[in-house]
Formats: C-alpha cells, sequence, structure tokens
C-alpha cells in the first residue's frame, strides 16, 4: 500500500471540481519547475478558489489556466490539467 501524501491545500474551483495540492507536488513546482512561486501558495490557492477568469489552453484542452490580478501589472496562472477518473 502507497503512503498518504500530505495535502497542502484542497480547494473547490467555480467551475465545481477540487484541486489538491500535496506537499510533495509543490515542492517539485516550486523549487524545481517555477521557483519563482516558492513562496506564493496562497496567491494560488485564490486564483483557484476565485479567479478573475478561467481560460482553456490553445496547446491543450485538458488544461485551465486561473487567472487572479494581485496587483496592477501583476497576476497569478495557476495551471491545471483535468484528470479524467475511470467510471467518471
Amino acid at each position: 500500500m502507497a503512503p498518504i501524501e500530505e495535502v497542502l491545500f484542497d480547494v473547490l474551483t467555480p467551475l465545481e471540481f477540487r484541486v489538491r495540492v500535496t506537499r510533495d507536488r509543490w515542492e517539485v513546482v516550486s523549487k524545481v519547475e517555477h521557483p519563482v512561486m516558492a513562496t506564493r501558495e496562497e496567491h494560488v490557492r485564490a486564483a483557484l478558489e476565485s479567479p478573475y477568469e478561467v481560460r482553456r489552453s490553445r496547446k491543450d484542452s485538458t488544461v485551465l489556466l486561473f487567472y487572479r490580478a494581485e496587483a496592477p501589472k501583476r497576476w497569478t496562472c495557476a495551471v491545471i490539467k483535468q484528470m479524467l477518473l475511470a467510471g467518471s
């Protein structure tokens, strides 16, 4: 049995699906993929919970982009790849 991963945050989006981010996944995002996001988990959470705009990626139809303004000319974009579960 695989160990249970610790959930960093779990939010319900306005599109009525949940996004769960584990501590391990956040470490990869914030240290390897996008180091500029290291201290910005609350901004990502807010973008998912209450986005100004949601767009579908032009390159991948399973990817959604959640945008939220933080300050003039400063935005957070949370990128979510939708995963279909078996039996859905």
